[in-house]
């Protein structure tokens, strides 16, 4: 076979054999240039695009390209990142990819697939994460973004359809900054708003605010004849049910009483039920009085205060008081053991020993102090601090206040009173006093 070409240098025709193929490099690709003559071109590595430098300059065959195709997986890459690469669709929408290896789309995408319905699935394997549709929002711009402010929207998802030859959008869900974005708060609340029957215009419907309340003008029951329960209230048919109290405003009487779920009595009233003016409670009238405290029933003069019983045991007048004489008038002191034995009473049962004190009819002098104790069952019941009547004085309140280790008595208890001292010159006459008030 003999294969006719045109000499390079002389641009005149020669016949020549396969031979003359072989004198170019192996593994070369070839272009003209601009003076029309064929020159090599070293393929490039695996997966690499012959790329046009235009129409006055060599092509090459570049490491990264707009586009990069892998062999290996089969896939078509845009190696370039930011969204100064990427696709251009339709002169509209730009899909690029960013740094963080997402895909970005600049603009509107309108998924429209005639006669069918569009459906976007979202399918994630993993037994920890799940799939999330994210709508997030910067003010400023990409390159020099500025964080959100209070009454920004963040995003919305809205619903429509086609009315009077066009598309418009008839409820949807938008998210509300509620105040300035920073690094300590990101307040934000949640709104849905729906349109109503014979209206163009979308208004807001419900809303859940930053402090997690529900604004709702209107709740209606779901289900017929289910009513609507709030955390245990049931409003059902215009009856308001509070645990077991009903308040019917249209039937009930005026004053509707239960039990709930405590044992406790509850009254519900209605709007017209009148209470009547309570007037304060006198010798011959019924009507409202206040309760005294102990002390007010001590002091005793209120004509308008009302005594309770344990206003009455903590009064002066809850205490029983018993008088016991150790010596007679004129019979000196001395000491002595069991000098008066006093057993307790059922009436005392449970009771406490709440008040000592011992009187002399002629005072001792000269030096020391008396020592009264007294006895349980056989065992003091008092601290180093007795009855004790200092020298010169008739009544042990000039004395160190008793005190004492046990109060309680029994019914059966037996107390006893001794003298453990005397004055330097003893003095005549005793009497000893005991004050016992019911146990709290």
């Amino acid at each position: 076979m003999k294969i006719i070409r045109a000499d390079k240098d002389t641009n005149t025709t020669d016949v020549h054999g396969t031979s003359k193929h072989t004198e170019f490099a192996n593994w070369k690709v070839f272009y003209s240039d601009g003076s029309g003559d064929q020159q090599e071109l070293s393929l490039g590595a695996a997966g690499t695009i012959l790329v046009s430098a235009g129409t006055a300059a060599a092509p090459t065959f570049p490491a990264t390209t707009i586009f990069e195709l892998d062999i290996a997986t089969g896939q078509l890459k845009l190696p370039t990142q930011g969204s100064g690469a990427g696709i251009l669709i339709g002169g509209e929408i730009q899909l690029y990819r960013s740094s963080a290896n997402t895909l970005r789309i600049i603009g509107t995408v309108i998924t429209q697939v005639n006669d069918s319905a569009t459906q976007w699935n979202a399918h994630t394997f993993s037994d920890s994460d799940s799939s999330a549709f994210n709508i997030l929002r910067s003010r400023g711009t990409e390159a020099s973004p500025s964080d959100v402010l209070s009454g920004n929207e963040l995003g919305r998802y809205a619903f429509g359809g086609r009315a009077a030859s066009t598309n418009l959008v008839a409820t949807y869900m938008r998210a509300v900054a509620t105040e300035n974005y920073s690094g300590s708060g990101i307040g934000t609340k949640y709104e849905i708003y729906t349109t109503p029957n014979s209206s163009l215009t979308p208004a807001l419907a419900v809303a859940i605010d930053q402090d997690k309340k529900l604004l709702v003008d209107v709740i209606t029951e779901l289900t017929s004849a289910a009513g609507v329960t709030i955390d245990g209230v049931l409003l059902k048919d215009g009856v308001v049910t509070v645990g077991d109290v009903a308040f019917d405003d249209a039937t009930s009487d005026p004053l509707i009483d239960g039990t709930v779920d405590d044992g406790n009595e509850n009254s519900v009233a209605r709007k017209d039920h009148v209470h009547p003016i309570v007037l304060d409670a006198s010798t011959s009238v019924k009507g409202k009085v206040e309760l005294a405290t102990a002390a007010e029933t001590t002091t005793g003069t209120s004509a308008v205060l009302a005594v309770t019983p344990d206003g009455l045991e903590g009064s002066q007048f809850g205490r029983k008081d018993f008088q016991y004489t150790i010596f007679a008038p004129a019979t000196n002191h001395s000491t002595g053991t069991g000098l008066a034995l006093i057993p307790i009473p059922d009436s005392l049962d449970g009771w406490d020993l709440v008040y000592a004190h011992s009187e002399a009819a002629v005072a001792g002098s000269v030096s020391g102090t008396m020592v009264v104790d007294i006895h349980l069952n056989g065992t003091t019941m008092m601290t180093t601090d007795k009855i004790d009547t200092p020298f010169g004085d008739e009544g042990s309140d000039a004395g160190t206040a008793p005190a004492f280790t046990t109060t309680a008595v029994a019914e059966n208890d037996r107390i006893t009173i001794d003298v453990d001292a005397v004055h330097g010159t003893v003095g005549q006459g005793l009497v000893v006093s005991l004050g016992f008030r019911k146990a709290p």
